[in-house]
């Protein structure tokens, strides 16, 4: 599928109008949920001000969630992406496309098909990707991984993605010794480098203090997977990160 040609002087006033509207939504976010511990998971007062606040981007905007299975949950309204479209961007459309378990290489193959798609049939397209778990445990090391990410991303955008948020890695209780040692070492490799990779936007989900230990269940349901109130978490750092 070929995509519509897109000047660069277009795709960088998009990703600035979006950074913009993005710095008021995550300010009223966070400043909502400051609260309490019990407000995480954003109430519907947060809603009301996104909604009164902000001015949303073009008409034909359309925001694709790739990634592994954290990009998804078992009730969709508990997902970081539902979160991230539902608090920040009220009635934006959105398609989450995550491929549970799979390294880039692996994504990459149908990508096409998947991903890109999406960035042909709208005239505005944000990307928003996580991943490197599986690559991690199927033994790649940080500068193989952040290889991989950066040939997709440079793909995607190549297919017409105007703007790409990424996230660094979180911890999980599955790691081996040697497997937690290279998650730090490729997020220290995304915090350097993530501009290098194509991403305009790097959440840094693994320094959110609260997700530092995989095997509290409050935020990880099984030492992996986010709990609605992580989700949370998450997508108020992607808004901010988008804001950055």
């Amino acid at each position: 599928m070929t995509a519509r040609p897109r000047s660069r002087e277009r795709t960088r006033a998009f990703a600035l109008a979006v950074a913009s509207v993005a710095a008021i939504v995550a300010g009223v976010a966070i400043a909502a949920c400051a609260g309490s511990d019990d407000d995480v998971g954003g109430p519907d007062t947060i809603v009301t001000a996104v909604e009164a606040l902000v001015t949303l981007p073009p008409e034909d905007s359309f925001f694709v969630f790739d990634g592994q299975s954290n990009s998804r949950a078992p009730d969709p309204r508990g997902s970081y992406p539902a979160i991230v479209v539902g608090q920040g961007f009220p009635g934006m459309p959105a398609a989450v496309v995550a491929l549970p378990g799979t390294s880039y290489p692996t994504r990459m193959v149908d990508a096409e098909a998947r991903v890109d798609i999406y960035s042909a049939a709208h005239e505005h397209t944000v990307l928003f990707t996580e991943g490197g778990q599986a690559d991690l445990v199927e033994g790649g090391t940080p500068e193989e991984i952040l290889e991989d990410m950066t040939t997709y991303i440079e793909a995607r955008r190549a297919a017409g993605f105007d703007a790409v948020i990424g996230q660094t890695v979180p911890p999980s209780a599955l790691y081996s010794p040697d497997q937690e040692e290279r998650r730090l070492e490729l997020n220290d490799l995304l915090r350097k480098h993530h501009r290098e990779a194509g991403i305009d936007a790097l959440a840094d989900v693994a320094a959110l203090s609260p997700l530092a230990d995989a095997t509290d269940t409050d935020y990880f349901s099984d030492g992996v997977h986010y709990t609605a109130q992580a989700a949370s978490l998450v997508a108020y750092e992607v808004l901010e990160a988008m804001g950055a």
